[in-house]
């Protein structure tokens, strides 16, 4: 549960880390990768696991994990620590669109279960992975309820009058109940 430390660049640090690995019938690799700012890297794992016996067929389990990455610059040094699912991340943004590729052992684990609700629930009130389209309405922080005119960027409508609205200033809770009733 510790930090290595590994001297080189940042890239050099994440190649060591999560390094494709195979022993026999046991494998690891990683399937996909999102950075979340310059030093989180969430990953979509996918391990094999199989017993002695050649006859049993292997268990594949595909899971979400975060390579949490920090910097010496004084030593040249960048330190990798991986945080796996069931460890339940203090951190919830992992892309939403993965969770339907994870097997169903993925929840099995002490917080897992948990932490892949707080993952919806983060992107539930943040409206990440939303798809706007023109026509449909929002409701904006000030309780005001708008219509979208174009996707990217963010334009409403108001009154007639055609706004550019930072997607901070949606507020998401009101506008899925605003979904809801129509």
């Amino acid at each position: 549960m510790g930090t290595t430390w590994i001297q080189g660049d940042r890239d050099h640090a994440v190649r060591s880390e999560l390094r494709e690995w195979r022993n026999g019938r046991n494998s690891f690799r990683v399937l996909k990768r999102k950075w979340a700012g310059w030093n989180r890297l969430w990953v979509l794992c996918e391990t094999t696991s199989a017993d002695e016996d050649p006859d049993a067929a292997p268990v594949v389990k595909r899971w979400i994990g975060v390579l949490l990455l920090q910097s010496r610059p004084s030593s040249g040094e960048w330190g990798a620590k991986f945080v796996e699912d069931s460890c339940g991340p203090w951190c919830a943004d992992a892309p939403l669109s993965w969770l339907p590729e994870l097997t169903s052992e993925a929840f099995e684990g002490m917080f897992a279960a948990d932490w892949y609700a707080r993952v919806k629930a983060h992107h539930r009130a943040n409206g990440t992975g939303v798809v706007l389209r023109k026509g449909s309405k929002l409701v904006t922080r000030y309780a005001q309820e708008v219509q979208v005119v174009r996707a990217s960027p963010l334009t409403v409508v108001r009154n007639d009058t055609e706004y550019k609205l930072p997607r901070k200033y949606v507020n998401w809770p009101a506008t899925y109940e605003l979904w809801q009733q129509a």
